[in-house]
Parts: structure tokens; sequence; C-alpha cells
């Protein structure tokens, strides 16, 4: 992300999907209910799906938050104003917007940010990608994603 934040009817949040639109200008666009991602998952990638049916865009990026203690975001953490989703929500958010987009599009979900890495054309790879996803679920607990974030020391 580039550090803006917008807001959509006052209750949710951009954070972190990036979608290239037919105008050709990129787009980042994500949406968090309530600001507060932890708990919100299912219900922020059915809403960022269904937005995205309606916006048609060719190419979505997906990325995955991570804080760095020098961030602004990460003093509302550690004051509980910002809590995050843990690593396996963040699969699980990622799975039903999958599954619940039904327009054409690439994803491009292979960055450092991401826990599992993705790549695929929609609907083409939708099976092959849940699958990525539903294996890292079955493989890796909660503590295992989260070692693999705080690995990461630049994205």
């Amino acid at each position: 992300m580039t550090g803006f934040c917008t807001v959509i009817k006052s209750s949710f949040r951009i954070v972190n999907y990036e979608l290239i639109l037919p105008h050709g200008l990129p787009t980042r666009i994500g949406l968090c209910p309530d600001g507060r991602p932890a708990g919100n998952g299912l219900r922020a990638a059915e809403a960022t799906a269904a937005l995205f049916n309606r916006l048609h865009p060719y190419i979505i990026g997906v990325v995955s938050l991570t804080l760095f203690p020098e961030a602004p975001l990460a003093a509302d953490v550690a004051a509980g104003r910002f809590v995050e989703a843990g690593e396996r929500e963040r699969l699980e958010e990622l799975r039903a917007f999958i599954a619940a987009l039904t327009v054409p599009a690439t994803l491009m979900g292979h960055t450092v940010s991401n826990t599992v890495p993705l790549l695929g054309r929609l609907p083409e790879d939708r099976a092959r990608l849940l699958r990525e996803l539903d294996d890292a679920l079955a493989r890796f607990d909660e503590s295992d994603l989260a070692a693999y974030r705080r690995g990461i020391v630049h994205l």
C-alpha cells in the first residue's frame, strides 16, 4: 500500500487489494469491515468480491499487510486500536475472495507479503488456486505462518 486510506459507506476501510480497471490505471482497494481485520475476514472477502464483480478489473494484485516496527500503524496495534487478522484467517479470507469472484481476471499474489504465493487466471485457474490455499491451511498452523511473516525484513 502506498499509505492512503479511503472510507466507503463509513464502515469499510481500504487496505489490501490492487486492481487495474479497464481505464488502465492501477487502483488499490480492499475492504476491511469496521477497520478491524481480525475476525472480519470472510465478511471482507464477500464484500470485496462483490465490489470487484461490479468493477470488472483486468488484474487483481493481492498483498497481505506486513507491519514493521517503524510503521505508524504498528503504534495502533501496540495500543490496541488496530487488530491484525491472524495468518490462517488471511488465507481463509483470500480463499473466500477467490471463490466468490465471478469476473475473468488475472490474480497476482506472488509477493513476499503473501504466505502462499499465488498467480493465475480466473476462472480457468480457480480450482488450482483454491487447492493451493487448502493445502497450505491443512499443512501449516498459525505459528508456522506467523514465523514466516516475522522473517520478512522488507517488501
